[in-house]
């Protein structure tokens, strides 16, 4: 019998296969019951080939054959305006396959995270537009720590519906590695958003590396503690 896990995992690879036909192979295969262990090795296998060809790409190693999928070693094309063409069209591949790569990490992140989670899938779908913005801005994020968010985010948003807006997406693609390591600290303290420490500052000589006047002010430039009372951090 299915477990609750399961159907959240269900829930999340049929968001992703709604916005990513060639996804559908994972769900699929669960579906049909082969074993999981076969079903990760493949898809490790697979993102490991990819980021080769995207490399190959890069390097002139290998070149995109007419049929746009099939990557063919060769030489250089000797004419210059033909090797421009080939370049271009080169970098467009292996970008695109480079995105592809990065969605596909910070999915199997969001599948982590739900792994063994009791909650039953909502009666609300994640949103078509939503899950869109979120394949973009998660295929540019090539950092694992930064991926990781992303899966963390879309795991959420399976749970549930609605909690992350387009704007906190928006907001999320201009952070660097450190303000999410901030971030995460930041979270620490606060339930439902309220601050769970008062009167920092108060006490010189209690010291908490994450309450640092800098780092207040920096989360604050961020928008992400305005309910800390910076006035009283002297």
């Amino acid at each position: 019998m299915e477990g609750p896990y399961e159907r959240l995992l269900d829930r999340l690879w049929e968001t992703a296969c709604r916005g990513i036909a060639g996804l559908a192979a994972p769900w699929q295969i669960r579906r049909t019951g082969q074993a999981r262990i076969n079903v990760e090795r493949t898809r490790s296998l697979v993102r490991a080939q990819t980021e080769l060809d995207v490399d190959a790409l890069r390097s002139g190693r290998a070149l995109l054959a007419d049929d746009g999928k099939t990557l063919v070693e060769g030489p250089l094309d000797s004419n210059p305006a033909q090797e421009a063409v080939r370049i271009a069209e080169r970098s467009v591949v292996a970008d695109e396959m480079r995105s592809q790569v990065n969605v596909a990490k910070a999915l199997l992140i969001a599948e982590a995270e739900l792994h063994d989670d009791p909650q039953e899938p909502p009666d609300k779908q994640v949103d078509d537009d939503w899950f869109f913005r979120w394949r973009k801005l998660a295929g540019d994020v090539s950092s694992e720590e930064l991926q990781s968010i992303w899966g963390k985010i879309l795991a959420g948003e399976i749970k549930s519906p609605g909690s992350f807006s387009l704007r906190t997406l928006d907001f999320m693609k201009s952070i660097s590695i450190d303000d999410a390591s901030m971030i995460e600290k930041l979270a620490g303290l606060v339930i439902n958003g309220e601050c769970l420490v008062h009167g920092i500052g108060k006490n010189t000589s209690v010291a908490h590396p994450v309450l640092e006047v800098r780092f207040l002010l920096h989360m604050k430039r961020l928008a992400l503690s305005t309910r800390f009372n910076l006035e009283s951090i002297a």
